[in-house]
């Protein structure tokens, strides 16, 4: 590996360390003032090196954005064909180590995240990891359905909050499905983005309530039906280009 392949190798480790996502080859040309062809050839080699894996053909929207006298001008959206890059398991696994997040306390799925696995990961539970929220409905409203739900804070708890307080929250909105076990229970999936943004607390109590080697039943609609909502959340979309 040359030194600009290692450099953008760090580059896109950096990246999802900080938003637990693939790098597209245009924030990569704009980062280093490289040529956008250059990088694409470059995440080629690092595939084939087996450090990270190329979605090839994907189109953004890229804005310009430059500066008129004192008034920012906002172009029209562009739409560019580029690729997405993502560090390996191998290679993000390794930085969590090596940049010592496991000295730092870092909570379970947060831990997760930064080694890779992907925000839309599903976890599964048992249906008993519910009880700690149903039971605390003064702070908690659950929406339970036989397809799935939600959990937040409720507005009667949040809005009784000094400013400091509110300040202090941060429990996100959890939204969890249902799938069939062959043992005929029926587990909690959460996906891992949610639970990553849960107090470390939180994550510890999911932690122990997660079920290892789930086995499911083969048809299953109501699941189905929670899958094909969290498929289609996006998580970033759009390239923004500066200009002076």
């Amino acid at each position: 590996m040359n030194e600009l392949e290692q450099k953008i190798l760090d580059y896109t480790v950096t990246h999802w360390q900080k938003d637990s996502t693939g790098i597209s080859g245009i924030n990569i040309a704009g980062a280093f003032g490289i040529q956008h062809e250059t990088v694409l050839s470059i995440f080629n080699e690092l595939e084939k090196q087996e450090k990270g894996t190329v979605r090839r053909d994907v189109k953004l929207y890229q804005i310009s954005i430059s500066q008129l006298g004192d008034q920012p001008k906002v172009g029209e959206p562009e739409e560019v064909n580029t690729h997405i890059f993502f560090p390996s398991k191998d290679v993000l696994t390794e930085s969590f180590y090596k940049e010592n997040f496991h000295r730092l306390n870092t909570p379970e799925y947060k831990s997760r995240l930064l080694k890779g696995y992907s925000q839309i990961h599903l976890l599964y539970f048992e249906n008993e990891v519910l009880k700690r929220y149903l039971d605390r409905r003064e702070i908690y409203g659950i929406e339970n359905t036989v397809v799935g739900g939600h959990i937040r804070l409720t507005y009667e708890y949040m809005t009784a909050l000094s400013d400091d307080e509110f300040d202090k929250v941060a429990f996100p909105t959890i939204r969890f499905g249902k799938r069939h076990l062959t043992n005929g229970n029926v587990a909690i999936t959460v996906i891992l983005h949610d639970l990553s943004e849960l107090p470390e607390k939180d994550q510890a109590y999911w932690y122990s309530h997660e079920i290892e080697d789930p086995q499911f039943e083969p048809k299953d609609s109501d699941f189905e039906i929670f899958f094909g909502e969290i498929s289609r959340r996006n998580f970033w979309t759009t390239t923004t280009r500066y200009k002076k």
